[in-house]
């Protein structure tokens, strides 16, 4: 589900950053993600094996940890989701059938422990996508920021002159600073605000008594 809410948002990235620097950030922070992951699972492994030998728990198989696979794209889509929730960290945000919202910077969470509650399981690469999330929003996000002529270079290598020129290549000179990652969400939310009060102005109010309403004011 949360699949339709983080595609949206990666379209409109590639949009204000350009198609190369989004795809110079994926393979980046994508591995990145995997070597966080190893050492998080090198470290789960030595601690369960520590409460096992200690009779603190018994665990079947210390090995077993060590072999627990990353799962494609999820831990870096996960990644990405919580680099957008913690651009706008207080905007409101709606989970699945859940009449009440929440901040967009507790969603993450509640992604993994729906992800944990579907899967009978924890899943420790979607966990490594969230921590690494953050991570990179408080720490990384400047170190890793990729020099403007870096990007121009790239871009004119020889290997894209066959889509350079496609309309889902995003070139330097086509960014659309309005969409920017977070702005989209308070370009929607200014929206809302307007359309909700131009409806207020010009006499309409929406219908929030019992039962049900037929038609529409004219």
């Amino acid at each position: 589900m949360f699949i339709f809410f983080w595609l949206p948002q990666a379209i409109n990235l590639e949009r204000s950053i350009g198609t190369i620097k989004y795809m110079v950030n994926f393979f980046i922070n994508s591995t990145l993600i995997q070597l966080l992951y190893s050492v998080f699972i090198i470290i789960m492994g030595i601690f369960i094996k520590g409460i096992t030998d200690k009779k603190i728990i018994y665990y079947h198989n210390t090995q077993e940890i060590y072999y627990i696979e990353s799962d494609g794209l999820w831990p870096y889509i996960m990644m990405e989701m919580t680099v957008l929730c913690l651009a706008n960290p207080d905007n409101n945000m709606n989970i699945f059938c859940i009449p009440y919202p929440i901040k967009s910077k507790y969603y993450p969470f509640l992604m993994l422990i729906f992800i944990f509650i579907i899967n009978f399981s924890i899943r420790f690469d979607f966990i490594a996508g969230v921590i690494y999330g953050f991570i990179y929003v408080f720490y990384l996000k400047n170190s890793l920021e990729i020099p403007e002529q870096k990007i121009e270079y790239i871009e004119n290598l020889m290997i894209f002159n066959s889509v350079r020129e496609s309309p889902s290549f995003i070139k330097k000179s086509k960014i659309d600073a309005s969409f920017l990652l977070g702005n989209n969400m308070n370009n929607y939310n200014e929206y809302n605000n307007y359309d909700n009060n131009n409806q207020r102005n010009n006499g309409y109010t929406p219908y929030s008594g019992m039962g049900t309403q037929v038609g529409s004011n004219v």
